[in-house]
Parts: structure tokens; C-alpha cells; sequence
């Protein structure tokens, strides 16, 4: 997929009737919150209404699996799993963060308001998901005023310039669509070759992407992460897509999507994006853990967050630690 095609998709709204007069977006944005107040099996009728192509896909299609991106299968079994293969996971609890998170979200509403969030995340939806993983990030990653933060695949989102905001630190935000090069504070590249001399960074993280990217992409990525960081510095994953199994989630009416050969494939048609895939934990430790020398941390997150609000589905996050001879 060339640079040209993905700018594209990321630039392109999230619903038709963005691209329209602002009355009849605004207009469009309401009738989408209403209909999400629906029974769960009325709103997948309103959605297979306004998507009728979907409908013939899937007569198409019968045996094609599919499942929400979001519904992480099994993820206490999963745990289970992580914790006999031997990796070090730590349990936290969600209940312990939301103070902390309403005292975020208070702080931080108007930064993401003014960044034009709201037109592509429903401010009662997910965006509160996105939000979270914002906050867990800085919080986990203990950011600080001496740290150099780089926010990996940023596109609109003010995660810099909070982190610069309430943490004193100097943050960078790095995506394809930004122009190329280096201007400022943003960051114009490929994921695999960040313009930056080895060493730029004591901290970066990545919210949501990894499991986005293609191919080999997400390897790529670890080892160029593992380049720009300081001895002793920390990439942060928020969310890690795990599951029981690997599973490559692939949009069909995308085209030339790039999927794992060994990976299971879940269809799901007009998702909002191309790719995504979900860990297990033998291809965790082959794509990201022993790639190169970090120590890794994971954190489960067991009681989750769907008390604080039902969009948010976070549940496992990465810490990968770049070793001090590294």
C-alpha cells in the first residue's frame, strides 16, 4: 500500500455525512448517538440498513468467520496462557486508575476538542477508549520533565502536546500522513525508519497501532523502536491485542491488504480500518518479545474498564525495556 493510498484512508471521515454542510453533520452525529442507545439487535439492524452491501457479502461469503474487533476472546484464559509460558505479567486493577482518568479527561477535554477529536470519535463513545489509553500511558510509562517522548503513529491525536502539558516533558509525534522529515515536533515517516539518530529517545509509545500494521511491519517497528531508544529506555504498547489464538481481522472491501500466511482470518466488513491482529502468545514472543534484547513487562488489567464506560475494552498493555547495554 503505497503512502499516497494510506493518507487517503486516514484522512477519509469516519461516515459519509462528514463530508457534507456542518448542519447535516452534527445532524448525522446525533442520529448515530441515538441509534447506539438502541437494543443491541436493533442497532445491528439500522447498520445493515444504512450498509446493504454487507448483507450481500456475507450471502457471499457464508462460512467466512467474523467477531468484533474489540471482543478480545478468553482473556482470563489468555492470562492463564502468558503466565506458563513463563513471561512476566503483573495484574492491576481498572478500579484503581479511574479517579485518576475522570481527573484526566476534566484536564484534558478542551486539548482534545480544539484538536478536531470529536468529529471522528463520538465524545460519549470511543473516544473515552482512546482517552484511557492516553492516560494509562503517560501514568505507566511514568513520563516525566526530563524525559524525550516520542508518540508513534499520533495522527491528530494531542497526545504530545498533552504529555508536554502535564508532564513538563519534550514529546514528538511521528505518522505517515505528516509531511516528510523532520518539522519540529512532528515527525514525517514510515514506522521502520523514523528519521531520528539512534539513542533520540528515553521513552516512546504506541496507542492502538501495532496491530495495525502489515506484513512485517510490527517486527520492523520493535527493532527500529529498539535503535532510537537510550540504554534503559521504554516502549510502551496500549492496548496489546491478544487472544487464544493468532488471528489476522481484515476489512474485504479493502484492497491488497498484506496478512500473516500462519494467521486465522476474521472478516469484518467496514470496520474502519484495513488490518488488525490479535496476539497469541507464541507469536507474541516471536514478533515482539525476542526480536531484540528488551526485558519485557506485561500488565492485565483482569477487572477491565467496561464499569467505567462499556466503549472502553483495554485489557492487556506491553512494557518493553531496552537493556542498559543495549
Amino acid at each position: 500500500m503505497s503512502k499516497r493510498d494510506i493518507v487517503k484512508f486516514w484522512e477519509a471521515p469516519l461516515h459519509k455525512s462528514f463530508k457534507r454542510r456542518t448542519s447535516i453533520r452534527k445532524a448525522s452525529t446525533l442520529f448515530i448517538r441515538l441509534a447506539r442507545r438502541l437494543p443491541k439487535k436493533l442497532r445491528m439492524v439500522y447498520w445493515y440498513i444504512r450498509n446493504p452491501k454487507v448483507l450481500y457479502w456475507y450471502a457471499r461469503h457464508p462460512t467466512a468467520e467474523r467477531c468484533s474487533y474489540y471482543d478480545h476472546p478468553q482473556p482470563d484464559a489468555v492470562f492463564e496462557s502468558l503466565k506458563t509460558a513463563g513471561l512476566p505479567i503483573q495484574e492491576l486493577y481498572a478500579a484503581d486508575y479511574f479517579p485518576g482518568f475522570r481527573a484526566y479527561l476534566e484536564r484534558t477535554r478542551e486539548i482534545y476538542r480544539q484538536a478536531g477529536y470529536f468529529h471522528l470519535f463520538d465524545e460519549d463513545g470511543y473516544f473515552l477508549e482512546k482517552a484511557l489509553e492516553h492516560y494509562l500511558s503517560l501514568e505507566l510509562l511514568e513520563v516525566c520533565n526530563k524525559d524525550l517522548l516520542l508518540d508513534v503513529v499520533a495522527w491528530g491525536f494531542p497526545v504530545a502536546a498533552i504529555a508536554e502539558r502535564e508532564r513538563g516533558c519534550v514529546a514528538f509525534s511521528q505518522d505517515l500522513v505528516f509531511n516528510d522529515g523532520v518539522h519540529g515536533r512532528k515527525i514525517g515517516s514510515d514506522v521502520r525508519n523514523i528519521p531520528m539518530p539512534d539513542a533520540s529517545f528515553t521513552k516512546i509509545v504506541a496507542h492502538c497501532a501495532i496491530d495495525n500494521f502489515e506484513g512485517d511491519a510490527d517486527i520492523a517497528f520493535i527493532q527500529e523502536a529498539y535503535r532510537l531508544l537510550q540504554p534503559k529506555g521504554i516502549l510502551m504498547i496500549v492496548p496489546l491485542h491478544m487472544a487464544t489464538r493468532f488471528e489476522n481481522i481484515i476489512d474485504p472491501f479493502e484492497e491488497n491488504v498484506t496478512t500473516d500466511p500462519n494467521a486465522i482470518k476474521v472478516y469484518k466488513p467496514l470496520c474502519g480500518f484495513r488490518f488488525g491482529r490479535h496476539y497469541d502468545v507464541n507469536h507474541l514472543q516471536t514478533r515482539l518479545l525476542n526480536v531484540v534484547p528488551f526485558h519485557p513487562q506485561i500488565y492485565y488489567f483482569k477487572d477491565g474498564f467496561n464499569s467505567f464506560h462499556p466503549a472502553c475494552h483495554l485489557r492487556f498493555v506491553l512494557k518493553l525495556v531496552k537493556k542498559s547495554s543495549g
